[in-house]
């Protein structure tokens, strides 16, 4: 099956996420292709919507071929269709109601998998990144070893981070194994006492919150370029 979706890039990462479960559900194959429209930050593909050109489409079109019979190929058009719907409406509702770039970082209070304490509030005067993750998310997966990499690099400069993990109760066994070869701390959604972020509408996503506490920013795909051009220049010399 092969779909093509233009969609804003946040949506697009969780549709990916999607139809990666789809074709791992199905055993086979399944190529697609996502297009989003272009970052205004170095032209990157992929950045945070605070970017965004505010009239960029959301979604132009839903095409699908498959060899599937046509009622199942129908009905995943269709679910297609209303899980797009319902990721725009999540992300405006729930992470722009949750968390605003530009604004204060909400309340985060969440005991690490080691037993301490993470507190946002008392981060003040370090850059901190907030991430959510799964054992199940592809995108996670590459982002560690970069976010892991830029962590042990740039810890002593006054970075902080936190990686929370949203897997089902039946996966915190791999998502511990995971989190025990970072060198960042770690939690599970359970571990949270005060979540002024309320839930991630998707996975992967880190925030970027500064020194004084305000949410700078907000990547879904981590890259080299982005944590040398939105997180470096937070830290200290």
């Amino acid at each position: 099956m092969t779909v093509e979706i233009n969609v804003a890039t946040n949506t697009a990462a969780h549709i990916f996420n999607m139809f990666a479960f789809l074709a791992n559900a199905e055993s086979r194959p399944m190529p697609f292709t996502l297009i989003a429209p272009p970052s205004n930050y170095d032209s990157a593909p992929i950045n945070s919507p605070a970017r965004w050109s505010a009239n960029v489409p959301l979604m132009r079109s839903v095409a699908a071929k498959s060899t599937l019979p046509s009622l199942a190929r129908i009905a995943l058009s269709r679910m297609v269709a209303a899980f797009a719907a319902f990721s725009l409406m999540s992300l405006s509702a729930v992470a722009g109601a949750a968390v605003e770039i530009g604004k204060p970082a909400p309340e985060l209070v969440v005991t690490q998998l080691d037993g301490q304490t993470f507190d946002l509030a008392k981060l003040k005067g370090k850059a901190v990144l907030v991430n959510y993750w799964a054992t199940w998310c592809a995108p996670c997966k590459k982002d560690m070893p970069k976010l892991d990499g830029f962590y042990r690099r740039y810890h002593d400069r006054n970075l902080e981070m936190i990686a929370i993990s949203v897997d089902r109760e039946r996966d915190l066994p791999k998502a511990r194994k995971v989190a025990a070869s970072l060198a960042y701390p770690s939690a599970i959604l359970k571990g949270i006492t005060v979540d002024g972020f309320g839930p991630p509408s998707g996975v992967p996503i880190t925030w970027i919150v500064d020194g004084e506490g305000t949410v700078r920013d907000m990547m879904i795909d981590v890259r080299d370029e982005l944590l040398t051009g939105l997180v470096l220049p937070l830290l200290r010399p």
